[in-house]
């Protein structure tokens, strides 16, 4: 009974190791183009001028 107690708390501290190390990789929005940025990282500020528009 003891060994498969232990062998829970092995597997659990396993799984839950894995899962961290997981959630700490890159991933998919991490490797944006550097132009590319999300909504909430774009400045919505306003301007001092507007935009120039090209004739």
């Amino acid at each position: 009974m003891t060994k498969i107690i232990l062998g829970l708390i092995v597997f659990h501290l396993l799984l839950g190791f894995g899962w961290l190390f997981y959630k700490l990789l890159p991933g998919k929005e991490d490797r944006k183009h550097p132009d590319e940025t999300s909504s909430s990282e774009k400045d919505t500020s306003p301007s001092p001028m507007p935009p120039s528009k090209k004739e």
